[in-house]
């Protein structure tokens, strides 16, 4: 039970202060924190298995971020020339 009251509130805080400076919410998601043994609030949460707190806006931008980020990084230009070849050959059938 006060588990549970326990993720509510932090994700409560942490959408509130997303709300305010996403970059700042983002960034405390990351942060170590000595009082919690220098773990940071996302490994805690998936620790405790916290799916309130994991479902969060702030934690669902963190994750978009990371995934898309890496994305980002690969070379769009072979990325669509392998989609045009794809598609030539689609419409050649």
């Amino acid at each position: 039970m006060f588990d549970r009251e326990f993720a509510i509130h932090a994700s409560t805080i942490i959408d509130m202060c997303f709300a305010k400076k996403e970059k700042c919410a983002l960034d405390i998601l990351t942060r170590e924190i000595p009082l919690y043994f220098n773990k940071r609030p996302l490994e805690l949460a998936e620790q405790l298995d916290s799916r309130v707190f994991l479902a969060t806006k702030t934690v669902q931008r963190y994750l978009d971020q990371k995934w898309y980020g890496r994305l980002r990084h690969q070379s769009y230009k072979k990325s669509w020339s392998s989609m045009w070849v794809s598609l030539t050959f689609l419409l050649l059938e």
